[in-house]
């Protein structure tokens, strides 16, 4: 996996905060600021429940969902599957 760098500008007393929470935790404070925003990011993302589509395609998610399951060791599979964020 490749490494980016992302910087960040802070005012001193975000700084002070930042510092003094990672060291609360006992981490640096680039591992504290990356594991916030990506906490913070996976709550975006799950909390995105509002979509539309055209009457046709929502028809085929109603008959999608109303249908049997074809194959149960397939959803066994996806369900153990993990997370993107994780």
């Amino acid at each position: 996996m490749k490494n980016i760098t992302i910087k960040l500008q802070a005012e001193d007393n975000q700084q002070v905060l930042l510092k003094a929470a990672a060291s609360v935790l006992d981490v640096t404070v680039n591992d504290f600021i990356l594991e916030s925003a990506c906490r913070e990011a996976t709550e975006v993302i799950l909390n995105q429940n509002n979509f539309s589509v055209s009457p046709d395609i929502f028809q085929k998610f109603v008959t999608a969902l109303d249908a049997p399951i074809p194959n149960v060791s397939n959803l066994k599979a996806l369900l153990n599957k993990p997370s993107p964020w994780e």
